[in-house]
Order: C-alpha cells, then sequence, then structure tokens
C-alpha cells in the first residue's frame, strides 16, 4: 500500500478552512506556512488539483466580492455607526453641601457618522467599470493612432492581432 502524499494528509482534510481564509483575504504564503508547505507546493496543488482548485477559486471570489461592495461603499459615501465612551464624574455631596466622593465613568453610546465619497475610487470604478475616462479626447485620439498603426501594419503585412 502506498503512503498518503503530502496533499492527502495535509491539505485535503482542511480545504473547507483554507477556503475560509482564503475568503477572508489572508495571504497564500501565510496559508502555506499555516498548513507547513510551501508557498510553491500550494501554487502547484491550486494549478494541478481540482478540489483544491475549487475551494480557492470560492474563497477568493468571496473576497473580491467583498472588496467590491467595500469599494462601491466607499466611492458613493455611506453611514456608518461607531460605538464611543463618554467620561462622566459623579459626585456625591454630604448634607453640608460638601463632595463626599468623585468617582468616574465612562459610559457608552453609539453615533452614526456619515462617510463622505472618496473620489479616487470612484474614479477606479467609473475607469474599470465602465468606459468613463477623465480625457475623453485624448481615449479618441488614442484610439484613432491604435487603428492608424494597424493599418499601417497591414500595409507592411504585419499582423498586430497575434
Amino acid at each position: 500500500m502506498a503512503r498518503p502524499s503530502m496533499y492527502e494528509t495535509k491539505i485535503k482534510p482542511y480545504l473547507a478552512e483554507i477556503q475560509e481564509l482564503m475568503a477572508k483575504g489572508v495571504p497564500k504564503a501565510e496559508i502555506a506556512e499555516q498548513f507547513g508547505i510551501s508557498e510553491s507546493t500550494l501554487y502547484k496543488y491550486q494549478r494541478e488539483i481540482e478540489d483544491f482548485k475549487k475551494a480557492a477559486t470560492a474563497g477568493r471570489g468571496r473576497a473580491v466580492r467583498d472588496l467590491e461592495n467595500a469599494a462601491f461603499q466607499s466611492a458613493i459615501g455611506h453611514y456608518v455607526t461607531v460605538g464611543k465612551g463618554m467620561k462622566c464624574v459623579v459626585k456625591e455631596y454630604d448634607e453640608n453641601g460638601k463632595v463626599k466622593s468623585v468617582r468616574e465613568t465612562v459610559v457608552p453610546y453609539e453615533e452614526t457618522q456619515y462617510i463622505p465619497p472618496n473620489a479616487a475610487v470612484l474614479c477606479f470604478l467609473l475607469k474599470n467599470w465602465s468606459d468613463y475616462s477623465n480625457d475623453p479626447q485624448a481615449a479618441e485620439m488614442r484610439k484613432k493612432e491604435y487603428e492608424l498603426k494597424k493599418a499601417v501594419a497591414k500595409e507592411n503585412n504585419f499582423d498586430l492581432e497575434v
């Protein structure tokens, strides 16, 4: 009977845990170290073993969706509820009106804050999710330049579409 492979003993029983770590954005180098394999071995498993490839893809897919949602919220602005504490001084007086004791306490409370839109993230998403351009004339010029280069290449029997 053959000895079980390192994948069978060190990785396969923990595929769900590895998928969760990837969904949380843990770097692959850290995951490899945690499971006692090299990073290059982890990449090899991802290329060659279908079960591992599916787990890694599903995990990173969730992380990417979470990042896209966070970027979108950052681009349009949003509200967050923040827990805070307020320092309160409590004084006790005796019957003569003199301060008998002083104690400080922190009273927790929540506050809603508005996070304004982030213009850099907004531009990034517009450029990557649509045909938005800061300078549409320059973009049009680049398209024309490309078409001209393509025509010159075709005229010289050189194919740019390889």
